[in-house]
Formats: C-alpha cells, structure tokens, sequence
C-alpha cells in the first residue's frame, strides 16, 4: 500500500466516499424500517423508529475500532447548520400553513398549556433524575442537569403535527 502524493487532490476522495456511503445507508436503513412500520401500521412514530436505528448503528460502530469517529463528527459539523438554514423553516411553515386556522385557535389553551407546563415538568424531571443518579459518569450541577433537562424536553412541532395529521387527533376532537 503506498502512501498517496501530498499534491494529489484525489487523495482523500476515499474517505469522503465512504462518508457519503455511510450517510447514504443510514438514511436508506431508516426509510426501510420506517416504510415496514407503517406497512404493518405499528403505533411508533418516525421520529422514535429514526432514533432508534441511530442508536442501533451507533452501538454497531462502536462495536468496531476500526470505524473511525471523525466521520460521524465531520457530517454532524457540515450539516446541522445547513439543515436549520434551509430545511426547517420551510418544513414548519408548511406545517402550519396545512393546518386549519379555526382547529388550531379552538386548541391554543391546550397548546399551549402543553407546549410550557408539560415542558417544565419534562425538564425537572430529567434534571433531578440526572443529578441525583446513584453512580453518574459525571458529576453534574443542578443548573447544568437542568439545562440538559431544558434541552432534550422541547417538543418537536414537526412530529406533534405529524402524528396528529396522521391519527386524525384533531379532526376528531381529541387533540388534546
């Protein structure tokens, strides 16, 4: 195996082809599983099936010493910020612009009570069961548990507004 010319601009082209085969199959692994979850009309969100198949690949790379971790960090540093520029503002106004204005302000006491309590009490329960962990990794202050609590709490308004579409909550009135 020789080493490649330090002039030679397709000398990385290796790694950055296995990082595009490995984004490429992940997201595949995740249509897949998510298409037979719906085929089978299990009751699990995308959402929840998504995260799992990371964690379940996650757990399978680190299985594996030869996988290399910078590349997992390299495609969440490139892409989050380009994912929040140009996908999630679209996605969300399109969201609520399919919505029915009267449905929506019949709900907003219910919303929004769901949207402040419910997160608060996430966020507190998250953050004393992290703080008072009998064995923790690491010994985390109260305000940076609750922090933590604060950031992993927030309810994703995409998926909310996807499983009310698709379980037809608000047509019937049990939106709530």
């Amino acid at each position: 195996h020789s080493m490649p010319s330090p002039d030679d601009p397709l000398s990385d082209l290796k790694l950055d082809a296995t990082d595009v085969l490995l984004l490429v199959s992940l997201l595949a692994i995740c249509l897949v599983v998510n298409n037979i979850i719906q085929k089978q009309s299990w009751p699990i969100p995308e959402a929840i099936s998504t995260i799992l198949v990371g964690i379940a690949m996650g757990g399978i790379a680190a299985a594996f010493p030869e996988v290399n971790r910078n590349t997992f960090q390299k495609l969440e540093d490139l892409s989050a910020k380009q994912f929040m520029l140009v996908f999630i503002a679209p996605i969300i106004f399109a969201e609520g612009y399919g919505m029915k204005s009267q449905q929506f302000f019949d709900n907003i006491t219910r919303i929004l009570l769901h949207a402040f309590l419910g997160t608060a009490i996430s966020t507190l329960v998250v953050a004393i069961s992290l703080h008072w962990l009998p064995t923790p990794p690491v010994q985390l202050s109260m305000a940076e548990c609750l922090a933590f609590g604060a950031m992993i709490s927030s309810t994703d308004p995409v998926t909310t507004l996807a499983i009310f579409k698709e379980q037809r909550l608000a047509e019937t009135g049990r939106g709530h």
